[in-house]
């Protein structure tokens, strides 16, 4: 009975906490190969290799979103998959869920033999629930490359995600090591329509009011997409238990990292010293130091007063927003990738198009960029189930993914096929670059970078190849960071005398004029673990408070009546219990910091 009540406690808890990601609906393909064995069991080395029929079946419950059959199919075909195979000795098969259907996973123990675990909330219920197995005999016997790569990564494993003192490991996080930096910067408050930008002139912005003068006057010129749709300046979403579509724009911006979505915050400028959402006041451009929520809040209560605040905000959820990205509606963002799925499609129907985003260099922000997941990312970690049908054999196909030759493949692709050494350096070929700067059916029929199987890997995509010191991820190293520009991207290189966009913030970085997440002991956060119940209660509580609260704060007609509601919010948040909150993650965030002096 106990385990049941465990069981349904832990289906409960990730139905809460998962993420959904990739992909639409149904997860029943299988690999179109005739050369499967699925009873067998064998366990011989991971990397030595099959024959044809020879093949272990092993399956992958990928709890992170569902997954299209069309999508999986479609990497079960690639050459990638093939070459994985052959490696490994495994056919890979993947189930994918979403978070009502990883819950039912969790609780009827239904998990293959490989599973990703969302977040470490969900640790300890999956581990009273005997849902997972303990690892520490698989992997010093099966885990050469677990515990050889990035070594504290296991040690962090033992430690700081045990689920008591025992030193007994079920987890393993994932990348661990560099992640290096892409050709334009990630997540930013002030990305805005560059070739509009550039229609009026590059008009000077140095901080958010200046950037909601130059939209205002953005929105008036351009009041509909070329499509005839409404566009928006400013826009947010946000749920009762997630606050990130709010603020998260800030978070990066000015140089901090969050603790997935408990309104806890690290600053990569000052050794990681921990920050409150609601309590501790930022340094903004605008000197008008408030917490971050509301100085998230202030920002779009100017945007309402001038007009330039999509109205649907208030209600509209995560999917709504991407989707206004997606049809190109909004001027400003804050992620890229989201409006570059509109920057696509312009593209395909006009490969000559300016259209685009941009951030617009100011002095003294922050790029999330160069982070090093010294022990691997925060969230999503491997596990083994109580179900795999052979523990052995589901080690050695992690420990395979976390060598670097897995690394390299899964990344970048098969050496002579995708990419070649050229004067000591590894870089893609023309026909591959062409294919990931284009996207689409082209580059997902290789099979590399495919999205579960990145939650598989063991190493940050920037660590070096031993073998050509080049990145495991092919998309991170020069040659190619020089050759997928779009043509807003040229425009905006050829403005600033760079050979790539995020080549301004590193040059302004040398001169101390910007910071990088480089700097971040990101350690920190990955040991932070779950708060105690009855903290996670408090906490819940007030996210939802403050939730409930955005509309009045984001809708109030003058400074004063903001004033009223900021202070009417902040008693409701002491009342509840906010300070317990504080003090609890101080205190956790003192013992992490104290684990590793």
């Amino acid at each position: 009975m106990m385990k049941k009540k465990l069981a349904i406690l832990s289906a409960i808890l990730i139905a809460m906490s998962a993420l959904s990601s990739c992909g639409d609906a149904g997860n029943s393909s299988l690999p179109s190969s005739e050369a499967t064995n699925e009873g067998s069991t064998s366990s011989e080395a991971s990397d030595s290799g099959s024959k044809e029929g020879e093949y272990t079946q092993l399956e992958y419950v990928y709890t992170l979103g569902i997954i299209s059959e069309d999508d999986l199919q479609e990497f079960y075909d690639s050459p990638v998959y093939a070459e994985l195979r052959e490696k490994t000795g495994v056919e890979l098969l993947i189930r994918g869920a979403d978070k009502d259907q990883a819950a039912i996973y969790f609780a009827s123990g239904d998990l293959g033999d490989i599973t990703t675990i969302p977040t470490q909330a969900d640790i300890l219920p999956v581990v009273e629930s005997e849902s997972i197995l303990p690892l520490n005999d698989l992997v010093e016997q099966y885990g050469p490359n677990v515990t050889a790569n990035r070594p504290e990564r296991w040690e962090m494993a033992q430690n700081q995600l045990s689920v008591d003192d025992s030193g007994t490991a079920y987890v393993l996080p994932i990348q661990a090591g560099a992640e290096g930096h892409s050709y334009y910067p990630g997540h930013n408050l002030f990305y805005i329509r560059w070739d509009l930008y550039a229609e009026m002139g590059y008009p000077e912005v140095k901080n958010e009011t200046d950037f909601l003068n130059v939209l205002a006057e953005m929105y008036e010129n351009n009041p509909t997409t070329a499509e005839g749709l409404p566009t928006y300046a400013v826009g947010f979403y946000s749920t009762t238990s997630d606050l990130t579509g709010f603020y998260r724009r800030w978070v990066h911006t000015y140089g901090y990292r969050d603790l997935g979505v408990t309104g806890i915050l690290f600053d990569v400028d000052n050794d990681g010293a921990m920050v409150n959402i609601f309590t501790d006041p930022i340094e903004t451009f605008s000197g008008n130091d408030e917490p971050m929520f509301f100085a998230a809040a202030k920002y779009y209560n100017q945007a309402y007063r001038m007009g330039l605040l999509d109205q649907d905000s208030f209600t509209q959820q995560a999917a709504d927003y991407a989707g206004k990205c997606s049809n190109g509606q909004y001027l400003s963002g804050w992620w890229r990738s989201q409006a570059d799925a509109y920057v696509n499609t312009v593209l395909q129907n006009d490969p000559d198009s300016e259209l685009g985003f941009e951030v617009i260099p100011i002095e003294g922000m922050t790029l999330w960029t160069d982070s090093v997941q010294a022990a691997g990312w925060e969230n999503y970690y491997l596990a083994i189930p109580s179900s795999a049908k052979d523990p052995v054999k589901s080690m050695q196909f992690i420990d395979y993914m976390f060598s670097q030759e897995g690394n390299r493949l899964v990344f970048s692709g098969i050496e002579g096929e995708h990419w070649n050494v050229v004067d000591g350096e590894a870089s893609w070929t023309d026909e591959v670059i062409e294919a990931k700067n284009n996207g689409g059916d082209e580059w997902a029929s290789l099979g590399i970078y495919y999205g579960p199987a990145l939650y598989l890997l063991g190493s940050g995509n920037n660590e070096p190849y031993e073998k050509d010191g080049s990145p495991l991820d092919l998309s991170k190293g020069d040659d190619y960071l020089s050759k997928c520009l779009k043509p807003v991207d040229e425009v905006y290189c050829d403005k600033y005398g760079v050979d790539y966009p995020l080549e301004v913030f590193l040059n302004m970085k040398e001169e101390g004029k910007a910071n990088t997440h480089e700097s971040l002991d990101m350690r920190i956060i990955s040991a932070m673990g779950s708060a105690p119940d009855d903290i996670t209660l408090l906490n819940s509580s007030i996210l939802k408070t403050a939730a409930e609260a955005i509309p009045a704060l984001v809708m109030a007609e003058t400074d004063e009546e903001f004033a009223a509601q900021k202070e009417a919010l902040m008693s409701s948040l002491e009342s509840i219990g906010i300070q317990s909150v504080i003090d609890w993650y101080a205190q956790r965030h003192q013992e992490v910091l104290e684990s590793f002096k």
